[in-house]
Order: structure tokens, then sequence, then C-alpha cells
């Protein structure tokens, strides 16, 4: 069910939208005017106590420049000597003389300061002598600031209204003008005050200037009061004052003739201001009250203990709020200019609505009843037409399409092509437009099927669209497609077994190097060492990490056994094998483990001599040693471990190894042979991997032979190797070589032959280095890259080549192909010394070019056989 808001009808709906907008106006136009007002009043509020502030600093700066002039005077040794005797004898006060002398002194500060005279002041207040002397004997002003001045500080008077005539600030001498005094203390060479020196002066020229500059706009004022609302100071708009009856016509000064609590004002709400100053407060009001001429003002006021009085600052409140009912009649104009064009627009939105609405139910009419799936999409590959056909075919909703990119509706593979076709549509357009393509729809859930589409390119307002007619072809195409997804499944079978045997192929190859190069050190050096004139427990030391190293050797080559097991590559090199031989020299190999569980080994053997079989040597220790090492492993404290050596009969030689251990269940024996199978041991300390039996009979397979296990629990277990005897009629000891000195000496008979080795493992340099050294007729070259090695074959022409295959940057066999470009391989015999050690990989390097091609790690016998058969060739070359 539609909402309601969908089923009203588009003038229901346009008013309502157009409602909205009226109301979103109203509403914000109102928030903007609260905070445009609200921004007024701070800002108004910031600026009166600016004013005010200002103000009251500027005339305490003035007075402070007054008391530091009088307090100077009053200070000075002359002054002190006029006056000091006239006024402690006062009957020779009055001595012209002594007016003459301070006439003389003080005149020239009162002029330049404007003052309008000096006084002297007793203790009471009463003049003693003036410039003037009109106010002799005269009381001059409050007693509590003589107290204040005869006690050692420097006071300002408050302004009052002087006993006799003076100018004022428009030049009228006038009787009781305001006046004001700044008094210092007099005091003689005990410190004491004996009078007060007072320079009188017009209040107007401090306050006026200062008070008129410092307003808030063009009717702003700023003035002072006493506690008891009386005007101190003179203020602007006298004529508005005199218009209202508050100041007599015939006045020009407002100081003394006007107060804050006169009764003419009483309903104006200027007596919260008098009152808040009466009582020392501070305070604003911007929201407006009335002045003293009844007109709405805003002001500041604060009242200051150091000036005695208070301050307070006004301006007009229509000047003050001028700019924000200004923004406000914008605000309003622009609210009614916004509510008659949002109705225009809604009345005109109704009338050409309607005509396109019509239009529009006609089209979906026609769209949403075809059979076929259509869709419009824009340049930008956006879907902005469905039909319902066509969200059925995906699995949508028509809603759920609106917007989407309409390669969601194809296979991954298909969307790249579709997003380069509309993006190339102008120049490939014509080859796919209306015409029928075959392609893969992917629906909802997942799931593909075959489609058949048909793309038509349209205009609208300059844009191009494409409407696309799909079909639905799954029936048409089911069995094909059955075939067709059959032999794609085959394929990528395959595809991944071969990647499997390739990536298994890689890794084998990898760790095979990796594992010989550190072995290659281990067991070259060893070979070294065994050549120096060692005593006898090194040699037995030297031959043990051989015999180790080489064991290890083995272990490596199993791993690669597994490979070729599994790929049935695994070849044998069978052979004589003296089976007590081989026993004596594994025993040393496992002796140093039987001690953790305090074992026992026994060996037994049907003969006395030697006991020989047809096997693969290497491969046949391998078995035993992994045999052995179970038997180990598994067994019990204290247990034993037995080697018995019979003959199952005339062709065939078994050798048994029997345990102590816990033994092997059926089920146990039944798995046995699985690969990393360990029966449960795989949480225990016990260390393995699961394949040492797999290999072992495999390897005794290829080389005729079997493995045979019984066991029992709690009876221990037997392993028993079986493998076709060998006559021992003409068998010679196969005893392994070593390099003595007489194979040196007979090598080093030789001419000199340069040989040139390509290495990056350091070890192995240093390796081949001590070999060589021994022999004096070869001279060595080193490169630690293949560009270097090519550098110095270039340069020196070397006889041979010793070429590792692993090399950074260029590889071996790089380097042997610029080699044999450059023909430098007719005139030297280039042998790879690899731990690529598959037969795969020996073969690839003979193919490619290599002359010979040794394994590591390094058999310093094949070595040297092989450097000295290449010398002796090179030898035979040059005497022919």
């Amino acid at each position: 069910m539609k909402p309601k808001f969908e089923q009203l009808s588009v003038t229901a709906k346009t008013g309502l939208v157009a409602m909205f907008v009226l109301v979103t106006v109203l509403i914000v136009s109102t928030w903007v005017a609260t905070n445009i007002y609200r921004q007024t009043q701070a800002d108004l509020d910031y600026r009166l106590h600016g004013t005010l502030e200002s103000s009251i600093s500027q005339v305490k700066q003035r007075f402070h420049e007054y008391k530091t002039i009088v307090g100077y005077w009053a200070d000075e040794p002359q002054l002190l000597r006029a006056i000091h005797n006239p006024v402690t004898s006062k009957p020779a006060f009055s001595e012209k003389y002594t007016k003459e002398r301070l006439n003389l002194i003080l005149t020239p500060t009162l002029e330049e300061h404007q003052f309008r005279d000096f006084k002297l002041l007793d203790q009471n207040g009463v003049v003693l002598m003036s410039r003037s002397g009109h106010d002799i004997d005269q009381e001059t002003i409050d007693k509590a600031i003589i107290d204040s001045v005869w006690q050692g500080n420097v006071e300002v008077s408050l302004p009052f209204l002087s006993s006799r005539m003076w100018k004022d600030i428009n030049g009228l001498v006038a009787y009781r003008t305001p006046t004001m005094f700044v008094m210092a203390p007099i005091k003689d060479n005990r410190h004491m005050t004996f009078a007060i020196l007072v320079f009188e002066f017009d209040p107007d020229p401090v306050f006026i200037p200062i008070f008129h500059s410092n307003q808030v706009g063009l009717t702003g004022k700023t003035y002072g009061v006493n506690r008891d609302g009386l005007l101190l100071t003179h203020v602007k708009n006298i004529t508005q004052l005199k218009e209202s009856n508050l100041l007599d016509s015939h006045s020009s000064h407002t100081e003394f003739k006007l107060s804050l609590n006169t009764s003419q004002i009483q309903n104006h709400g200027l007596t919260a201001v008098a009152q808040s100053l009466q009582e020392d407060k501070s305070g604003s009001n911007i929201n407006g009250y009335k002045d003293v001429r009844g007109i709405d003002v805003i002001g500041a006021w604060r009242w200051d203990d150091e000036l005695r009085m208070g301050i307070v600052t006004e301006t007009d409140k229509e000047e003050a709020y001028h700019l924000y009912r200004q923004v406000i009649k914008s605000i309003i104009m622009g609210v009614l200019s916004a509510c008659v064009i949002i109705i225009l627009t809604a009345i005109i939105y109704v009338r050409t609505s309607k005509a396109v609405i019509l239009s529009h139910q006609q089209r979906d009419g026609i769209i949403n009843n075809a059979a076929e799936g259509i869709v419009m999409i824009d340049n930008n590959s956006i879907i902005s037409i469905a039909n319902p056909a066509a969200a059925d075919m995906f699995g949508y909703q028509t809603k759920e399409l609106l917007g989407c990119d309409v390669a969601m509706l194809l296979s991954p593979e298909q969307q790249k092509e579709h997003k380069q076709l509309v993006q190339n549509a102008k120049i490939i357009g014509p080859r796919v437009f209306d015409s029928t393509r075959n392609l893969k729809g992917f629906r909802k859930d997942g799931s593909f099927f075959p489609l058949e589409l048909t793309v038509s390119p349209i205009k609208l307002d300059e844009n191009t669209y494409f409407v696309g007619v799909m079909r639905d072809i799954t029936n048409r195409v089911e069995q094909e497609q059955a075939l067709i997804l059959a032999k794609e499944e085959a394929e990528q079978a395959k595809e991944k077994a071969e990647q499997a045997n390739r990536a298994k192929s890689e890794f084998l190859s990898k760790m095979s190097h990796e594992f010989r190069t550190p072995l290659n050190a281990i067991l070259g050096f060893s070979q070294l060492l065994s050549m120096e004139n060692l005593s006898e427990s090194h040699a037995d030391s030297i031959t043990m990490i051989s015999t180790s190293g080489q064991h290890l050797l083995n272990l490596v080559n199993d791993i690669l056994d597994v490979s070729q097991i599994e790929s049935g590559q695994m070849t044998v090199s069978l052979e004589n094998v003296n089976v007590n031989q081989l026993i004596q020299d594994v025993i040393p190999l496992i002796e140093a483990q039987l001690s953790h569980l305090n074992l026992t080994l026994s060996v037994e053997s049907f003969l006395d001599e030697s006991v020989w079989v047809i096997a693969d040597h290497m491969k046949l220790k391998q078995v035993i040693l992994n045999l052995l090492s179970n038997a180990v492993k598994y067994n019990r404290p204290n247990g034993f471990i037995g080697i018995t050596i019979s003959q199952k009969d005339q062709q065939t030689i078994s050798i048994s190894i029997q345990d102590g251990g816990m033994g092997l269940s059926e089920q146990q024996q039944a798995s046995l042979f699985e690969p990393f199978n360990r029966l449960g041991k795989e949480s225990s300390d016990i260390e393995g991997t699961g394949i040492g039996l797999v290999i072992s009979r495999e390897l005794l397979r290829v080389m005729n032979g079997t493995l045979i296990v019984h066991s029992a629990i709690n009876q221990g277990s037997t392993f028993t190797i079986c493998l076709p005897s060998a006559q021992s009629d003409g068998i010679q000891e196969q005893n392994e070589a070593v390099l003595a000195d007489d194979v040196i000496r007979q090598h080093d008979a030789q001419h000199d032959i340069k040989i040139l080795y390509i290495e990056d493992n350091p070890a192995n340099m240093a390796l081949v280095r001590q070999l060589l050294s021994r022999f004096s007729h070869y001279q060595l070259l080193e490169a630690d890259t293949a560009e270097l090695g090519m550098e110095l074959a270039r340069k020196h022409l070397p006889d041979i080549v010793l070429m590792d295959i692993n090399l950074p940057g260029m590889s071996g066999f790089d380097a042997l192909e610029l080699l044999i470009e450059e023909k430098l391989t007719d005139h030297m015999t280039v042998v790879a010394l690899s731990a690529n050690a598959l037969l795969s990989e020996v073969q690839r390097g003979l193919d490619a070019g290599f002359n010979y091609y040794l394994t590591k790690p390094i058999d310093f016998n094949q070595l040297v056989e092989t450097l000295h058969a290449i010398a002796t060739d090179k030898l035979s070359q040059k005497n022919a």
C-alpha cells in the first residue's frame, strides 16, 4: 500500500510542499531576526561600557596631572620659604610682599595649565591667601576633603558653585559658576602640615572635551552626577531641556540645575539609575528608558569612588536600533517576496505537472505492461527507468533498480566490457545498437541466467540515454550451457591441479636451495678441517659434524622424495651396500638420543663378516635412521632397541628393528602409512611429521624391498626391512674418498689455470677459496654478481667459470646466455654450482649450455676431479 502522501493529488502535494516551505522560511527568518537582535544588544552593551570606561579613565588621567602639579609646588622650597613665616605669624601674613612673591612663583603655572586661581587654606578650609584676594577668610568646600588633605593626601574636589564670578567656557562672566579645587598639603621641615595649596580650575574644559568625544552615536552623551542624582557636568541638548521646562530659558549651564530625582521625571524611570549610583553600583539598560527630556534612550552607568561621582553615558534608542530596524524591514520584505514567489511557483508547477503526469502515465502504462524487460540508463550507466518485467527477471523490486548501476545486472566479466561500451558509445555504437547480443544476467540471489539484449539510444533534453530490451533465454540455451559449464569445470580442475604441481615443485626447489646453502658451508668447512693434522678427539668431532650435516642433507632429500614419490619420478642408484658398516655409521647418530629415556641398544648379525644387499646406500641409510629414530621417540623409560640382521632366504636379507614401547593396535596399524597421520601423537611433546614411514616404505619399494610391521599393545613393535642380497664374491670395500696429499700433488703438477667463481654467498666463496688455495696452479677470480663476473670474463678470459644459478640481479642462466652470445664459451668451460638439486633442474642446466652441473653441498672430490679433467683437457688443447 502506498503512503498517504503518495495518494494525494498533484495540487494537494504541491500545496503541502509550498506550505512547508513557507513555514520554514518564516521560522528561519524569525530565528535570524532574533539572533540579529541579540547580537545588536550585545554590541550596544559592549560599546556603552567601553565608552564609559574610556571617559572615566581619561578624567582620572587629567586629575592625576593636576595632582602632580599641585604636589610639586607644595614641596617647592622657594614656595615654602615665601609662605612659612607669614602663615605661622599671621599678623604679617597680609603683607603685600608675600602675595607678590607667590604671584611671581605660581602665575606661570596657572597660565600654562589654565588654572583660575591659587589659594592657601588653613586646617579649617578658611582662605588665608589667594591670587585674587576676594575670598580671604571664606570657608570653601566640604570639611572631609580638607581633613584628608591635611593628613597628607592630594585630592581633587567635586565640582561646586563658586562664591565669586568667573568666565565660563563660552567666555561669559557669570556668578555662581561651577568650579573645582586640586589640593596638596604644605609641610614644614618636621613634615607637619601647616597649610594647604589649592589650584582652582574650571571643570568644563576637563569634562566637556572628554565626555562629548566619548559617546555612542551622534546623539550620545556622557555626564557625571553625585549621590543625590544632581548633575555635576555639562550635557548637550540644552535647547530640548529648556523646551521641556527642565532648565531656565536664560541659563547656559546644566550643572547643579538638574537632578535625576526631580518630581518632573518620576514617571520616566530614571530614578532607578540614581538609586543604582547611590548604592555605588554599576549597570546598564539596553532595552530603553526615558531620559530627562522624556526621550527613550539606552545607557550604562558606574559609580567611581576615586572621582566620588557617578558617570552615565547614554544614546537615543532610535539611533541605536536604527540599523537593526532596517535589517528587520529587509527581512520582512524578503519573506513577503519569497512567499509570493513560492505561491506563484506552486501554481505554475501544478498546471504544468498535470500535462506531464498524463504523458508519463501513458508511457508507464506501455512500459509496465510489456512482456519483455525494459531498462533505460543515462551516460553514467545509472538506471532511470525499469519496468516490472525487468525487475522480476532479476529478482528485484522495481524501486531497488532505480538509481543503481546497470552493471549490477551483468556478470562480473561483462561489467568492464559494458562500461567501455557506454564510454565509447559514439565510436562503437553503430556496431551494437539495434542488434541483439547474448549476455549473462546476474540475479539478486547471486545466480546467473542467459540474457538476450537489444540496445537503442534516444535523445532527451540534449542528453543521450540508452534503452535496453531484455529477454530470459534460459530454456533455449540450457543444454548448451550445461555442456559449456561442464567443460569449463573440467578445464578449471585441470588448471588448478597443474598450478598445484607447479607451486609444489617451485616450493620444493626453493626450499632445497635454501637448506642446501647453509649445509654447503657446514659440510664444506668440515671437509677442509678434516684435511688438517687434528688430534684424535678433534678428528672425531669433525667426523660427527660431517656425519650429522650429511644426515640433515638427507632429511632435505626426504622432503624432495615426497614429491618424487607422489609424481612417480623417484629414482634410485642401486649398488652393493655393506649392511654391517652402514649400521655402524648410523649408531653414533642414534646413541646421543638414548640417554633421555635410559635406553639400551644391541646389534646382532647372522654372519660375523660383512652382509651385503642390493640397495641405494643413502636411501637405505635414510630408512634405517628413520626407523631407529621412531624406536627412540616412542619407547618407554629404561626400554631397549634391538637391531637384528638375518637371512630370510638365499635371495633376501632382513634387517629388523625392535623396540620395547607401548605397541600399536590393529586400528593404528591400519592407519600407520597414511601421510601426516601421527596416530594421536599430534598434541604430545614427541617431535615428528608423520611422513617418515611413508617415505621409508616407498623407498624400499623402488629398491625392490618391503617393510613389514609386527606390533601388539604393551608388547612393543618390530619393523623388518627385506632387501635382495648381493653376492659377496668380488665385492670391494667402498670407502669415501678423501683429498689426500698425494691427490693434491697429482693435481698440482699442471700449468696455471684461471678459474672465475661467480657466487653471492660469502661462505661458499670462502670455502672454494680455501680449497683452491691448496693447488698452486689454480688462479682464482671472484665476483659476487653476474654483472661483475661478465666484466671479469671479458677482461681475463678465464679457462673455467664456476657459476651459481640464483644470483642477485642477473641469474646464472642469463649470464650463460650472454657468454654464449659473445662466443666466450668457445675458450672457456662453464660449470654450474647450484643448490637446485632436482633432476629437472640439473637437466635444465645442461640443456641451457652448462658443460657440467654440480650440486651443493659441494663434494670436494667431485669438484677437484671435475676441475682436473677440465684442466687436463685444456692442457692437451694447448699442446696440440
